[in-house]
């Protein structure tokens, strides 16, 4: 073979063996390239699963949350009103007109005090007071009166509790028996002489005396007085209202 024929012959067969190298080795950067993007793909999309399941889980939360929150609101109940307190008078001739019917009354610590109140309370809570006039026209719940002497009340209630009271008189409509405790020398009186007023219901006789509890004999530590309605006082405040 002659020498220049031998020598491209040489020269093309490495010239091929360079380009099939160069060709493995580009199929193998590309086979690592291809690799390396799907795992990043892999990545990418689990980040946005990742990403759309905690946007889901915080939407989701913050509607729980927001739908609690209006269940709470819907659900809580309306706020009672403050008490209307008249405390620590003496000598004075008070007129209440400004009550809501779910209102409570406190007095407490009165001497020598008139107090009328216009319209209907939720309860009344009444501690400490003496020779005083007190005019609850509509009592929708209780009565409390505790610690009391030589007063006048003139009331209706749906009940009726006395404790720890003197020599004071009670001219009362109640739907319930009346109860004292600790109490001596009380007068009742119904306001049954009022026309404007159904009174089948008034159990203002039915007096439960808690220290007395004997049936034979009646407690000696009230008694009926009808007659002290007749001067008509009440009547004549009642029809006024």
């Amino acid at each position: 073979m002659p020498r220049q024929k031998f020598y491209f012959k040489a020269r093309e067969a490495l010239r091929q063996q360079q380009q099939q190298q160069n060709n493995d080795n580009y199929n193998h950067t590309a086979t690592t390239t291809t690799a390396t993007d799907n795992a990043n793909n892999n990545i990418k999309n689990e980040n946005y699963a990742n990403n759309d399941n905690t946007s889901v889980s915080t939407s989701t939360s913050a509607s729980s949350i927001d739908k609690n929150l209006q269940t709470s609101t819907e659900s809580a109940p309306p706020q009672k009103l403050q008490a209307c307190t008249l405390e620590d008078m003496k000598d004075q001739h008070i007129v209440e007109a400004s009550l809501s019917d779910d209102q409570d009354v406190i007095l407490r610590n009165l001497n020598n005090c008139t107090i009328e109140f216009q319209n209907a309370c939720g309860a009344a809570h009444i501690k400490n007071i003496h020779n005083c006039k007190i005019y609850l026209p509509s009592v929708r719940g209780s009565i409390m009166i505790h610690d009391s002497s030589k007063s006048k009340f003139f009331t209706r209630s749906h009940q009726l509790r006395i404790h720890t009271t003197l020599n004071s008189i009670f001219c009362i409509y109640v739907t319930s028996d009346p109860v004292i405790e600790d109490c001596d020398q009380l007068s009742f009186c119904s306001l049954s002489k009022l026309p404007s007023f159904s009174f089948k219901n008034n159990l203002w006789t039915n007096v439960k005396d808690f220290n007395w509890l004997r049936s034979d004999q009646p407690s000696p530590h009230w008694k009926e007085s009808p007659e002290l309605n007749e001067d008509g006082q009440l009547e004549a405040w009642i029809q006024q209202k």
